[in-house]
């Protein structure tokens, strides 16, 4: 593969990742909102989950890294917020 080639390659597989994560929690934030109840929902793993995402994008946001390499880390903090 030429450089080209991967680069075009690297750009697809990073959108795919923040489309994917854009996405991810939809089903369940769907059903939470229909059957208005967070039951069986851990608000301990729902905590660590979001302090993980935050770390990692504070952390790529302090290093100066390209948002294309962290872009679905935001995704993932906004979808968290309303089930906490």
């Amino acid at each position: 593969m030429d450089s080209s080639a991967t680069q075009q390659f690297c750009y697809f597989l990073s959108f795919t990742v923040t489309l994917t994560c854009f996405v991810v929690k939809v089903p369940q934030i769907l059903s939470i909102v229909q059957s208005k109840s967070c039951k069986g929902v851990s608000l301990s793993s729902l905590i660590l989950e979001e302090c993980g995402y935050s770390v990692m994008l504070t952390y790529n946001f302090a290093k100066e890294y390209p948002f294309s390499a962290y872009s679905e880390y935001p995704f993932l903090v906004l979808q968290g917020i309303p089930f906490i």
